[in-house]
């Protein structure tokens, strides 16, 4: 169970990194 919520944890903590990404390309591409 221990692997299993690790691995619920990387994939948010990966869901939540890639949101930052893409709310700063559009703030980038706001300023272009």
């Amino acid at each position: 169970a221990k692997a299993i919520d690790e691995g619920w944890a990387t994939q948010l903590g990966i869901l939540e990194a890639t949101g930052q990404a893409v709310q700063d390309v559009r703030r980038l591409s706001s300023w272009l």
